[in-house]
């Protein structure tokens, strides 16, 4: 009896490690993966949202019940001037500067991303057409405001596309 009761208690033990074992593999998968996801949905330029990123968040945006939205993409007009002109280094500061005002004047419920090398697209809570042009005056104003005490100061220009989807099953791709 005794040489079974520690055999049996040996298998338990064992039983119990697997378990532990296998449980840690899990917690570990799981970390990994959802690692994964937050680098395959960010832009490495600005750190924040790249395209696939952008999508997976509209689309919960835009299929909520509650509000309607307009999905706006800006582009930062002769950036490759701007490139060409002040190098790669004040290039890049100004996607992230863009990006950074982008951030400060919309809201958690409106997602913004870098979608390629000077585009960039956000939702907008849907306003009165009057809202929402002083909203892109305010983007625009606020992205000019970091340049203005360089010796050589130079004006971003943005041009907008919006589109306001009809229902809540568009899909945006």
């Amino acid at each position: 009896i005794l040489a079974t009761n520690s055999t049996l208690f040996i298998m338990i033990l064992i039983i119990l490690l697997m378990a532990i074992g296998i449980l840690a593999l899990i917690l570990f998968c799981s970390k990994r993966l959802k690692h994964e996801k937050q680098i395959a949905a960010t832009d490495p330029v600005t750190g924040g949202l790249n395209e696939t990123g952008f999508y997976l968040e509209a689309e919960k945006c835009l299929r909520s019940q509650n509000d309607q939205y307009s999905i706006v993409a800006m582009d930062l007009r002769n950036f490759r001037q701007i490139y060409q002109t002040f190098g790669s280094t004040d290039g890049t500061r100004v996607l992230v500067h863009v990006h950074g005002v982008l951030k400060s004047l919309l809201s958690r419920a409106e997602p913004v991303a870098r979608i390629n090398g000077d585009t960039f697209c956000f939702l907008l809570k849907n306003r009165q057409e009057d809202e929402v042009r002083a909203r892109l005056m305010r983007i625009c104003e606020s992205a000019n405001r970091f340049n203005q005490k360089r010796q050589d100061p130079y004006l971003l220009k943005f041009c907008f596309g919006i589109y306001v989807p009809q229902d809540h099953t568009e899909s945006l791709v």
